[in-house]
C-alpha cells in the first residue's frame, strides 16, 4: 500500500509519516519541493491532505479527478462537514474525514485517539481501522455532523474562552503575583495554541457549522449560573459526575464500537466510566482481572439462542464476582450498500445473530452465503468492504458505519433479550443492595444427585430462576452447573447444605439487577 500526504513536511504530516512508516508502510510526501499534487494523486493508493482548511477546497478540486473509484482520500482537518463535501464534490474515489485528536507534539503512550468520519467507503473504513489500532490510536467512527458539534464545544468554546481569559487580564492590569496554581495551570494550555497559526484557530471557529448554536448555549449557560440556586446545583452536579476525567473507572466490553456488548455498556454507564473495546469475551475477562479496567461486562445468555458457553467456562476459573446484571432487549436489522435484498449474496453477522434471524433469512435470502463474524461491528465493517454483501446489526451500529438499512426487526421473535453480567473486584453499584446469587457447582456421578443438592433451596422457597450445565473440561460425561438464585432469607444456609452435598461449589457473585 502506497500513502500520499500532501502537506507531509508539516507538523502533523511528519507525525503521520513517522506513524506509517513504522507500520512498514510506503509513504510519499507531496509538499513544495515535491511532486505536484496531480502527480502525486495518481502514484498512491490513499492520499492525505493535510493542509489549513482555507487550502483544502482549492486543493480537492485539484487532485479529485486524478484518483480512481478503489483509492481513498482523506484529510486532517479540525471540522469534518465542509472537507467531506467538498472531497464528495471532487471524486469518485472512497472519502473519509479523520481528525486526530491530538498535537503534533503528542507520544503514543499518551493513549492518543482518532475520529473517522465516512463519507463514502466501501473496503478502506476496515483498512484504516486496523492501521490506526495496531500502530496503538483509538479510533471513534462518528457521523461528521457529531463530530462537529462535539468539537464546537470541545476545541471551539474552550480555547475562545481561554483566549478571552487572557485578553481580558492583560487589559485588567492583574501582576502576576495575584496568580493562584490553578490560574497558572489554565493560562498554560494555552501555549501549544499560541505555537500554531492563528488561522487554524480561527477556522475551527468560523467553519463550525454548530458554532452559533454552542455560543448561545454557552452564554445561557454563563447567565443562569449567576443565579445562587442555578449555581449551587450546577457545581454539586460536576462534583458528582465529572470531579475527575483522569479517575474514571473502566468498564472492558466486547468491541469494536456498535457490538450489542457496547450498546449494553453504553446503557449502563455514564460520563463517570470510561468504555475500553476488545476482540473477544476472554480478553475483557483477562484486562479486568490485570486492573487494565475496573470492570468487564460480558454476555451471559440470549433469550433465543441460550447460554454463551464462553463466559460460563472462563466464570469457573476467574478470581473476578459478578457485581451486576443487565438485559439488552436485542433487535436487528439488515444493513448494506446496496438498495435491493435480491442483490445480496453473503450476510455477514455473529454466529448468535445468524441463529436467531435463521427463519427470516431462510425465507427473505435463503440464496445467501451465511457468513459468522467475530461480532456484529466486524460484520458492518465486512458488509463496507463487499457491495454485494448485507449484515445484520442493530440500528444504531448501521447508522455509525453509514450502512442503508434495507429492513428492520429481522428477529424471529420480538421477545429477543441478552442478559449480561458486570464483573469486577468491588461492586459496581454500591448503593443498591444485590438481589441475586450465582453459583456454580460439581456434583458426584452417582443418580439423584442433582435432585438432592437442589433440594436445600426448595425447602426454603428459595426460587431458582436459572440452571444450565456445561461438560467439564478433561472429564467424560461429567458437568459443571450454574443456578441464578433469588436473594431471600435461607439463602446461605441452603448455600451450607450444597456444599455438604457437592464436590465442589463456587459462589461466582451476589448482585443488584440493573434495569
Amino acid at each position: 500500500m502506497k500513502i500520499g500526504i500532501i502537506g507531509g513536511k508539516g507538523r502533523m504530516g511528519s507525525w503521520f509519516t513517522k506513524f506509517f512508516e513504522k507500520q512498514g508502510l510506503k509513504v510519499l510526501i507531496g509538499d513544495k519541493e515535491g511532486p505536484p499534487p496531480e502527480e502525486l494523486a495518481q502514484k498512491v493508493d490513499v492520499l492525505i491532505l493535510s493542509v489549513p482548511i482555507s487550502e483544502l477546497e482549492g486543493l480537492t478540486k485539484r487532485v479529485g479527478p486524478f484518483l480512481k473509484e478503489e483509492n481513498l482520500i482523506m484529510d486532517f482537518a479540525a471540522i469534518k462537514s465542509l472537507p467531506i463535501k467538498w472531497m464528495l464534490e471532487s471524486t469518485e474515489a472512497e472519502v473519509i474525514g479523520a481528525h486526530p485528536l491530538f498535537g503534533p507534539k503528542a507520544e503514543l503512550y499518551e493513549k492518543l485517539s482518532i475520529c473517522l468520519c465516512p463519507g463514502r467507503v466501501k473496503k478502506w473504513l476496515f483498512t484504516l481501522q486496523e492501521i490506526f489500532e495496531r500502530g496503538g490510536l483509538r479510533v471513534i467512527i462518528t457521523s461528521p455532523e457529531e463530530h462537529d458539534r462535539n468539537m464546537a464545544l470541545i476545541q471551539a468554546l474552550h480555547h475562545l474562552s481561554n483566549l478571552s481569559l487572557a485578553l481580558l487580564l492583560k487589559k485588567w492590569g492583574t501582576s502576576q503575583e495575584f496568580f493562584t496554581p490553578g490560574f497558572k495551570k489554565r493560562l498554560s494550555t494555552l501555549l501549544p495554541i499560541l505555537e500554531e497559526e492563528p488561522d487554524l484557530y480561527w477556522s475551527m471557529i468560523s467553519e463550525n457549522p454548530f458554532f452559533e448554536e454552542a455560543k448561545g448555549a454557552f452564554l445561557l449557560q454563563f447567565k443562569d449560573l449567576l443565579e445562587e440556586k442555578a449555581f449551587k446545583e450546577g457545581f454539586l452536579s460536576l462534583k458528582r459526575e465529572l470531579l475527575s476525567f483522569e479517575t474514571r473507572k473502566k468498564i472492558a466490553y466486547l468491541g469494536p464500537e456498535g457490538t450489542f456488548s457496547h450498546l449494553a455498556a453504553l446503557k449502563i454507564s455514564g460520563v463517570e466510566f470510561e468504555l475500553r473495546g476488545f476482540s473477544s469475551i476472554e480478553e475483557v475477562f483477562r484486562a479486568t482481572e490485570k486492573g487494565e479496567t475496573d470492570y468487564g461486562l460480558v454476555p451471559v445468555e440470549n433469550s433465543i439462542e441460550g447460554m454463551v458457553n464462553e463466559t460460563h467456562d472462563l466464570l469457573l476459573e476467574t478470581p473476578l464476582k459478578i457485581q451486576g446484571e443487565f438485559e439488552l432487549e436485542v433487535s436487528y436489522a439488515v444493513a448494506s450498500l446496496t438498495d435491493s435484498l435480491s442483490e445480496i449474496k453473503r450476510v455477514f453477522s455473529h454466529p448468535q445473530a445468524l441463529g436467531q434471524c435463521k427463519k427470516w433469512l431462510k425465507e427473505h435470502l435463503s440464496w445467501a452465503e451465511l457468513v459468522p463474524c467475530s461480532s456484529t461491528a466486524q460484520a458492518a465493517l465486512m458488509a463496507l468492504k463487499d457491495p454485494q454483501a448485507c449484515a445484520l446489526v442493530a440500528r444504531e451500529t448501521a447508522e455509525l458505519y453509514n450502512l442503508k438499512v434495507l429492513k428492520e426487526e429481522v428477529e424471529d421473535t420480538a421477545l429477543n433479550n441478552t442478559r449480561f453480567f458486570i464483573l469486577g473486584k468491588e461492586p459496581f453499584l454500591p448503593f443498591l443492595q444485590p438481589k441475586k446469587a450465582t453459583i456454580s457447582f460439581l456434583l458426584p456421578h452417582v443418580p439423584g444427585a442433582l435432585h438432592r443438592a437442589l433440594s436445600p433451596f426448595a425447602e426454603r422457597g428459595l426460587n431458582l430462576c436459572r440452571i444450565v450445565s456445561r461438560p467439564l473440561k478433561g472429564s467424560s460425561w461429567e458437568y459443571s452447573f450454574f443456578a441464578d438464585v433469588e436473594l431471600e432469607s435461607g439463602f446461605e444456609e441452603a448455600l451450607e447444605e450444597l456444599r455438604e452435598k457437592a464436590v465442589l461449589v463456587k459462589l461466582l457473585g451476589k448482585y443488584p439487577v440493573l434495569r
